[in-house]
């Protein structure tokens, strides 16, 4: 049998695989067609510190190979994030992570000291990346002062893992790496949606009533491994979830050999809330097919001469 395990941010995952944050909301309804034993992590849907609304509908809108999503961050607060979901959340049998957000550096320092009080959260992913809200978003992971003080404040108040999930709207993805590492960021998500737009021919409008939305799914995936391939070739040891547009065992095993150690599915669990469980024996047959016994050995396979 080909060993999936992996230990990664000092955490023991029984696979790579995860739920990125986002789609999975905070479990509840995904628990009743997900097994979530069967699977390596969950992240939440991101918490900020005021509760928020989200953008007004349509926000969500179908597009060749993805969805474009203008969602906008809707969550309860933290208050009624520990009030109501942390106990949901603790009967879910795999890692937590929390994705937090905020509109300013304080606001994720506040909600990370208060996730922090909880000892079966594994970890905490700053969602310094979000194209679809007017304050913060993109801003933070576009501006390297923003985001090192962000992730120095965050790493300062907690001593859990911290992942900086970015965006891939800038110019150098390593230079925002390096910011975010210097910072004291654990691990580095990516990517984040890159921004879309699709407009409705018969009124000249934008489908979605903010205009731009972020653009998820397969469309979405050479992007992310490029990204991927780069911060790992530049940062060798690094942590890295990797995220975007996975909906098979062949784009899991893509993103790992580009150099991520945990693999995170969004769309697809949306399309397919069993779709973690069905990859795991597809993916482990490939393997054994290669004479690879432990997943660990494909990471960033694509930078050492590749499976020859």
């Amino acid at each position: 049998m080909v060993d999936l395990k992996v230990k990664v941010l000092g955490v023991n995952f029984r696979n790579p695989i995860i739920i990125a944050s986002g789609p999975g909301g905070f479990g509840d309804e995904l628990r009743k067609h997900l097994d979530f034993s069967k699977i390596g992590g969950f992240i939440t849907k991101t918490v900020t510190l005021n509760p928020k609304e989200g953008n007004a509908p349509p926000r969500i809108v179908d597009t060749h190979g993805g969805i474009l999503n203008s969602v906008g961050l809707q969550n309860p607060g933290i208050e009624k994030f520990v009030e109501n979901i942390i106990p949901q959340l603790k009967d879910l049998d795999t890692n937590i992570f929390v994705s937090i957000g905020g509109d300013s550096p304080e606001e994720f320092k506040t909600v990370a000291q208060i996730i922090d009080n909880f000892q079966f959260i594994k970890g905490i992913e700053l969602n310094l990346s979000c194209p679809n809200v007017s304050k913060g978003g993109l801003l933070f992971s576009k501006d390297p002062t923003l985001l090192n003080h962000i992730v120095s404040l965050v790493t300062n108040v907690t001593n859990k893992p911290i992942i900086a999930k970015l965006t891939p709207e800038v110019t150098d993805i390593t230079e925002f790496a390096k910011v975010a590492i210097e910072g004291g960021a654990d691990g580095i998500s990516l990517i984040n949606c890159p921004q879309g737009l699709r407009i409705d021919i018969n009124t000249g409008l934008p489908y979605l009533r903010r205009g731009i939305g972020g653009l998820s799914g397969p469309a979405i995936k050479p992007i992310a491994l490029a990204k991927i391939y780069q911060v790992r070739d530049k940062f060798p040891d690094i942590p890295i979830i990797g995220v975007g547009g996975v909906m098979t065992y062949e784009d899991i095993l893509e993103f790992a050999m580009a150099g991520a150690n945990l693999v995170a599915i969004g769309t697809g669990i949306m399309i397919n809330p069993k779709l973690p469980e069905e990859v795991l024996p597809k993916l482990m047959e490939f393997l054994e097919s290669k004479g690879i016994n432990r997943y660990e050995e494909i990471v960033g396979i694509a930078h050492k001469g590749g499976l020859g």
